[in-house]
């Protein structure tokens, strides 16, 4: 009985895990990724300390006329190949950063306890990364919603969408509570 019991918790884990995790890339998901938000806002909240955090989002340029040309499965290679390569960035950094897939060619970062300064040098090295043309919008938030953050975040990378692409855009919020 201890045994199947035992069996069946790491069924449930290795379940846990694929949920969490993207396909293509073996990154952390959309899901993994409203988990450690939501635990973010919550402890800086309960902290009372909101620190230097900010969320980014990369979309790869012209991904889809790539895809058109080269096909789907030369797309996923290279959504890899890209996975490997920002997560080698973000290991070489000091900093706490947190990668997830957040669909199509899309990507997310949460960057905890980072200075603007700090930041932007990462964004550099992710923008000129070897892979891929991307364009990436940052947002400092400070206990926003999910929703509110990632709009502002979508802002920035719109702004450098039409503004040339391949390249990275920084917002600063400053939060008022009501």
């Amino acid at each position: 009985m201890n045994k199947e019991i035992e069996n069946l918790k790491r069924r449930v884990k290795k379940l846990e895990k694929l949920a969490m995790t993207d396909t293509t890339t073996g990154l952390r998901n959309k899901r993994q990724f409203q988990k450690d938000f939501d635990r973010l806002i919550s402890s800086m909240k309960n902290s009372g300390d909101c620190g230097s955090a900010y969320l980014a989002i990369l979309d790869v340029d012209d991904f889809k006329k790539f895809n058109d040309e080269h096909g789907h499965v030369t797309g996923d290679l290279t959504l890899k190949d890209l996975s490997k390569r920002l997560l080698e960035i973000c290991m070489e950094c000091e900093s706490e950063i947190d990668l997830y897939r957040w669909g199509g060619e899309e990507f997310v970062f949460i960057f905890k306890n980072i200075s603007k300064k700090i930041l932007e040098d990462i964004l550099q090295k992710i923008c000129t990364n070897g892979i891929s043309n991307v364009s990436v919008g940052a947002s400092k938030f400070r206990l926003h919603s999910l929703d509110y953050t990632l709009t502002l975040a979508d802002r920035e990378l719109y702004y450098v969408k039409n503004n040339g692409k391949d390249g990275y855009h920084i917002q600063t919020i400053h939060y008022v509570e009501n």
